[in-house]
């Protein structure tokens, strides 16, 4: 049963381009997607990656979900696909607002009477607290949003509470806090006008990755040029080579970390981390790289503001099949990328290392790395 000051209401599910079109809304298709972008050999199949519809469009009255990006209207429309890239979990996603999941694509939710209202005519990027996923869910989409009729001067909602860092970020993709509308992360907000853009990377209904180049080149030279502008330190010489080192973590731990850095360092290779470091302090850091070997994890996603002639290893244990991130970055811009995949470590070997097991997700497993398959890897990087 609902509480006296909320609603219960049923949604039907509708693309962002019906309802626009509906409600005599703008709306603009960008590109209809289904072009190639890469194919990637997965054991004895291969996996075509192909580009995304990428649209952008107006709604009037509608409300937000925390967290979710979905969009609510005041005829009971759902407003999904291409929205964020877990659209194969609409109902996950909709969260505790969710009572039942109906037939026909409906949804039986419980709404609030009173919440915050924005007035003001403005662009949802939303946020979430995963570095990675920060960049390739809100702020890869600024790369469709900027494209919105007078984008420069219309306000961008954005949550609170995020990492000072991720703020920093806007910055210098060109949104500054003068521009920023912070919504609470734990409660829905009511818009007059709000525009919404599609990601450049999410899944399809089919769970298949989909890449849009363009919207990482725009974010990569957006951020760079801020970051890198003339009163940067000046680059380094002989360019470098940087090992984005686990540490300390408490999950998908290298367990001969150790011998990785060693083998790192006898090819001109410095071990880094990031934490603590300002947003342009980290694209500094990476600015002028000629090779990145990255862990796979959150961290790794810096390699976005990478140079497009930067080698990008990626290490990677068989439980975790990591589609975005580096990997999508990397074929976005034109990086020459090595996935180098990983034996998993048994509990036998988290023991043995003196380590405790903080997680038995098999994604989160910890992992060994080939060191011999490693110097390999890094005999072929070009001189600085």
């Amino acid at each position: 049963m609902s509480a006296a000051n909320e609603t219960e209401i049923e949604y039907k599910t509708q693309t962002l381009a019906e309802w626009c079109g509906a409600h005599n809304q703008p709306y603009t298709s960008i590109e209809p997607g289904g072009g190639m972008v890469q194919r990637f050999g997965v054991g004895q199949k291969f996996l075509d990656v192909t580009s995304p519809p990428v649209f952008l469009g107006r709604l009037s009255d509608s409300l937000i979900l925390p967290v979710s990006t979905f969009s609510c209207t005041p005829d009971h429309t759902l407003i999904h696909a291409g929205l964020t890239h877990r659209d194969y979990a609409l109902a996950s996603d909709i969260g505790p607002f969710l009572i039942e999941d109906l037939a026909e694509n409906k949804f039986l939710l419980r709404i609030p009477n009173n919440m915050p209202t924005v007035d003001q005519e403005c662009i949802f990027l939303g946020g979430r607290a995963n570095f990675g996923h920060f960049l390739f869910e809100s702020l890869m989409r600024w790369a469709i949003g900027s494209q919105i009729p007078n984008s420069d001067s219309l306000p961008v909602a954005i949550y609170d509470g995020l990492p000072a860092r991720f703020y920093e970020f806007l910055d210098l993709a060109g949104i500054p806090k003068t521009r920023r509308i912070l919504l609470d992360p734990a409660v829905p907000t009511r818009f007059r006008r709000l525009w919404r853009a599609s990601s450049p990377l999410y899944r399809s209904a089919d769970k298949d990755p989909l890449w849009w180049p363009e919207g990482v080149r725009f974010i990569n030279r957006e951020v760079r040029s801020r970051a890198l502008s003339n009163d940067s330190p000046p680059n380094t010489t002989p360019r470098p080579i940087l090992y984005v080192a686990r540490g300390a973590e408490n999950w998908r731990r290298i367990l001969n970390e150790a011998d990785v850095i060693e083998c790192v360092r006898r090819y001109g290779g410095t071990p880094v981390s990031f934490d603590g470091l300002p947003a342009k302090e980290q694209v500094q850091m990476v600015g002028n790289a000629r090779a990145m070997i990255l862990p796979v994890g959150a961290a790794a996603a810096v390699s976005l503001f990478a140079p497009m002639d930067c080698a990008v290893l990626e290490l990677v244990p068989p439980t975790i099949g990591a589609l975005f991130g580096p990997v999508a970055y990397a074929t976005c811009l034109g990086q020459p990328y090595v996935r180098l995949l990983c034996p998993s470590a048994t509990p036998a070997d988290v023991a043995a290392a003196g380590l405790k097991i903080h997680s038995i997700e098999r994604i989160d497993t910890d992992y060994w790395v080939d060191c011999n398959k490693l110097e390999a890897v890094l005999k072929t990087v070009p001189p600085g």
